[in-house]
C-alpha cells in the first residue's frame, strides 16, 4: 500500500504530465466559434494583445448569457516593433474565436508608451490618447468598461488603468449624463478590495484557452495558455475568502475570475454593494450591469 506522500506524488506528476500533453495541442488556426451579441456593450481596454483573453471571463459570460456586444479596444500592440503586425493578426484571430469586435486606435496603429512615466513626462501626448479614448467611449456608450487595477505591476497595465480613468473623467466633462460600470481586473498583482468573483464553466474556460492559443508568437516562447486553468482555480481558492469573507466556505465551482466592480456616474465612482458578491456559472448576471 502506498503511503500518503507517494499517493500525492502521483497526483502532482499527473498534473505535470497533463500540461506536457497540452504542448502537443494545436496553436492558432481556430475558426470563429460564436457571433457577438447585439445587446448592451462591454468595452475591454486591453493593455496588450492576449489581455482581451486574460480579462475575458465576465465579458464572455455577458455575451453568452445576456447577449452583450463585447468590444476590445487594443490600447497597444506591445513594445516590440517587429512583432506588431504579427500580434495584430493573432489578436484578430483570438477575437474571432471569442466573438469580440476588435478596435485598434490611432489609425489602426494603437498607442505606444502607455505607462505612468509617459503620462507625467509628456502630458500633451498623453492627452491625445485620453481624448481619442474618451471620444470612443462617448460614441459606444458601453454599459461596462473593464481595465486593470492601478497596482497591477506591469507598467502598461497600470498605464491603461490611468488612461481609462482619465478618459472616463473627460467623457463625463463633455457629457455629464455619461454613466457606466467599471470592472477592474488583476493579472500580475492581486488587487486590494475586490468585490466580485465570477465563475465560468469548463466550456467557457476552454474557449478562453483556445483564444489564448491563437497568440502563437507569445505562447510558443511561454505556453502560459496551458497554465490559465490553474490560475482560474487559484482564483476560486483566493476569491472564496478575499471576496466572500475571511474564513468563508469555498465556492463549489472550478474556475473563476476576481474583479472589482464600481459604478461611474456624474464623474465619480460609487460602490455597487457593501459586501463582495459571487456569481456561479449559470447564475443571472443582470445585477452586475445594474
Amino acid at each position: 500500500m502506498k503511503n500518503h506522500a507517494s499517493a500525492y506524488l502521483d497526483f502532482v506528476k499527473a498534473g505535470v504530465d497533463l500540461i506536457r500533453q497540452g504542448r502537443q495541442l494545436p496553436l492558432g488556426g481556430a475558426t470563429a466559434v460564436r457571433a457577438n451579441g447585439k445587446g448592451p456593450k462591454v468595452v475591454i481596454l486591453s493593455p496588450h494583445p492576449d489581455d482581451e483573453c486574460v480579462m475575458a471571463a465576465l465579458p464572455l459570460r455577458l455575451q453568452e448569457e445576456l447577449g452583450c456586444e463585447i468590444v476590445n479596444y487594443a490600447v497597444t500592440l506591445g513594445s516590440n516593433a517587429a512583432r506588431k503586425d504579427g500580434r495584430l493578426a493573432e489578436l484578430r484571430d483570438a477575437c474571432a474565436i471569442l466573438g469580440f469586435r476588435n478596435v485598434v486606435p490611432n489609425g489602426g496603429r494603437a498607442f505606444d508608451n502607455v505607462n505612468p512615466k509617459s503620462r507625467s513626462a509628456d502630458p500633451a501626448e498623453w492627452q491625445k490618447k485620453v481624448e481619442e479614448t474618451a471620444a470612443f467611449l462617448l460614441a459606444e456608450r458601453p454599459a461596462l468598461v473593464t481595465f486593470p487595477h492601478d497596482d497591477d505591476f506591469n507598467s502598461t497595465h497600470i498605464g491603461v488603468h490611468h488612461l481609462g480613468m482619465d478618459a472616463l473623467k473627460l467623457a463625463s466633462q463633455r457629457d455629464p449624463s455619461f454613466k457606466t460600470s467599471i470592472l477592474e481586473t488583476e493579472f500580475w498583482h492581486a488587487m486590494n478590495g475586490p468585490n466580485l468573483l465570477v465563475g465560468v464553466s469548463s466550456e467557457q474556460e476552454a474557449l478562453i484557452v483556445a483564444a489564448l492559443a491563437a497568440h502563437t508568437g507569445e505562447v510558443e516562447r511561454n505556453p502560459y495558455h496551458l497554465l490559465h486553468p490553474g490560475r482560474m482555480m487559484d482564483n476560486v481558492m483566493r476569491g472564496s475568502e478575499v471576496v466572500g469573507g475571511q474564513g468563508g466556505a469555498a465556492v463549489s465551482f472550478d474556475f473563476a475570475m476576481i474583479y472589482r466592480l464600481s459604478r461611474w456616474s456624474t464623474g465619480a465612482l460609487q460602490a455597487p454593494w457593501e459586501d463582495g458578491r459571487t456569481f456561479a456559472p449559470g447564475q443571472s448576471l443582470k445585477e452586475i450591469l445594474g
